[in-house]
């Protein structure tokens, strides 16, 4: 059983998303803190960038565990590097330079990048929206908000800097993975034996699916 008093947990969102795809998760009596973006400095790396987020983890004498959706279970991974941490839970992310699609690997060595855009993103979001899990009004409808919120230096940094990451320098830090078999940004053949699966799971199911990934994220706590 989890013991509420030992640890906190932090989580990252995905790309260019806020805490609000965590809202549906019930953690409990398990004390929670949300980790949001902050804006990049000029062709800052993954490194720099991560520190400077572990500014907003407070030092206490608990433990602490990271969970990290999409890109922000990369980045919780770099921060890992920083600060002594429990464990890391991915939902729909990855571990590894191995587990990403080629098309995503391509971003950055084409400079398509720099045509990542708010506008553009939100004017063809009609086109993929239900195939990465999108399904509902009110999921799009949350999509577009987070989305619009962000600037477009942090949208063009973050997509670039997910093409070329290879993968955390220390990686003695457990990490636990929770993937979606319906997962299109991340398909999950790619990945090396991801230890909970979910069934229909799409990449925003931490959202779309909060009873069942909720539950697989208190036994991943354990």
């Amino acid at each position: 059983m989890v013991k509420t008093g030992n640890f906190t947990i932090y989580t990252i969102p995905g790309l260019g998303l806020d805490e609000r795809i965590f809202g549906k998760i019930d953690f409990g009596q398990i004390q929670v803190r949300h980790l949001n973006w902050i804006v990049p400095e000029r062709d800052e790396s993954i490194a720099d960038y991560a520190k400077r987020m572990t500014v907003k983890i407070e030092k206490t004498n608990e433990k602490i565990i990271l969970i990290g959706h999409s890109f922000g279970g990369i980045m919780a991974q770099e921060m890992a590097q920083f600060i002594d941490i429990e464990k890391i839970i991915l939902v729909s992310s990855i571990k590894s330079i191995d587990e990403k699609p080629w098309h995503i690997r391509l971003i950055e060595p084409l400079g398509l990048y720099r045509f990542f855009t708010k506008k553009l993103t939100l004017s063809t979001f009609w086109i993929w929206a239900k195939q990465h899990g999108y399904r509902t009004g009110a999921e799009q409808q949350l999509f577009k908000n987070m989305i619009g919120k962000q600037p477009d230096d942090y949208l063009q940094w973050a997509i670039k800097t997910l093409s070329k990451w290879s993968g955390p320098s220390r990686n003695n830090i457990p990490v636990v993975q929770i993937h979606g078999e319906n997962d299109k940004t991340f398909p999950i053949h790619l990945l090396k034996q991801p230890l909970y699966r979910i069934k229909d799971g799409s990449h925003f199911m931490v959202f779309s699916q909060p009873d069942i990934v909720g539950k697989m994220i208190l036994e991943a706590m354990d």
